[in-house]
């Protein structure tokens, strides 16, 4: 339909006739714009949105590949070269490495607009392999890591961390597809997702989501609300996270079956639990803590000493965060 230019905004008077085009601001004044029909001899499109597209992906329009960069290197790093995401205008911050953004939207639009071909750019790299260690020299030189001295520290996001807890039980159901699992609200007011035939979970991404039934185990871990659009999550730290670890008769559960999966001495659970939940064998000082530790609660309980011992691994720093 026609569009035109209000005459101070009121609707009822309507100045010059519009076209189709991106803002000026954006060209040089020319319009950049080629609009042909895709299907002349078929549907009555316009081809509109197929210039528009092209117009976008034009390698002599290098805004689209930076954006599209910055936002795959804030999901692995936290942060992005460019921190406002949604903003890179003159309100928004510089780049921290300017060089290294246009070589990684050229290196995008080279390897034809590969999101694949990105990741495995971005892991191989010595930056992302770096330890999140942090020295006395890194501290006084990059107090706050915009040189890239170090890998940030960072939480599991609400999803991994529900799927994570999920897979280490033996409990997650890896069925791809389908319609969406519904949600369930027990008395205590928690939402959670109904386990599906096969007495398992299937991962977050499958949950059916409810603005008012949002799942509590996700919601308590930052997961964004989705009516405006999210550019970047917020990570919190706060109390709520804790309690929900330490009781919510879900995660004991699923703590219960992580133990159920292991057998054998004291000494072999512990390097199991180590194994399955952190990925890595325990130091010699934690495998003398946890053989003590878990030597004192099978005593003290036979029957759940075992899983209250999976249940303080999963409540760590280091299976929350990665490391």
């Amino acid at each position: 339909s026609p569009t035109y230019i209000y005459r101070r905004g009121e609707y009822l008077s309507p100045g010059r006739l519009v076209g189709p085009d991106v803002p000026s601001a954006l060209t040089d004044g020319k319009t950049p714009l080629e609009i042909i029909p895709p299907f002349p001899n078929g549907t009555p499109k316009t081809g509109r949105r197929l210039a528009f597209a092209k117009w976008l992906t034009d390698p002599e329009n290098p805004l689209t590949a930076r954006v599209m960069v910055n936002r795959i290197w804030h999901h692995h790093f936290g942060e992005g070269i460019v921190r406002t995401l949604g903003n890179f205008g003159i309100q928004g911050e510089l780049p921290t490495h300017p060089e290294l953004l246009d070589w990684l939207a050229t290196e995008f639009m080279t390897r034809s607009w590969s999101i694949k071909e990105m990741h495995r750019l971005i892991l191989n790299s010595r930056t992302w392999k770096q330890s999140t260690r942090v020295t006395d020299e890194m501290l006084a030189r990059d107090p706050q890591n915009q040189r890239l001295s170090r890998m940030p520290l960072r939480r599991m996001d609400a999803e991994a961390l529900r799927d994570s807890l999920l897979f280490v039980s033996g409990k997650l159901d890896p069925t791809p597809g389908g319609m969406p699992d519904g949600v369930s609200v027990n008395r205590e007011g928690f939402v959670y997702a109904k386990p599906t035939a096969k007495g398992a979970w299937r991962r977050s991404i499958y949950i059916q989501y409810r603005r008012t039934e949002l799942p509590s185990m996700l919601s308590t871990f930052d997961y964004p609300e989705m009516g405006p659009n999210c550019i970047s999550r917020t990570t919190s730290t706060v109390s709520p996270q804790s309690l929900m670890l330490m009781n919510n008769d879900r995660i004991h559960e699923l703590a219960g079956a992580m133990a159920a999966r292991i057998s054998g001495d004291v000494l072999t659970k512990v390097k199991m639990v180590y194994q399955i939940a952190l990925s890595r064998m325990p130091t010699e000082e934690e495998t003398r803590l946890g053989v003590t530790t878990l030597t004192e609660l099978q005593t003290a309980a036979p029957e759940g000493g075992f899983a209250s011992y999976c249940h303080a691994i999963l409540n760590s720093a280091g299976f929350i965060y990665l490391d």
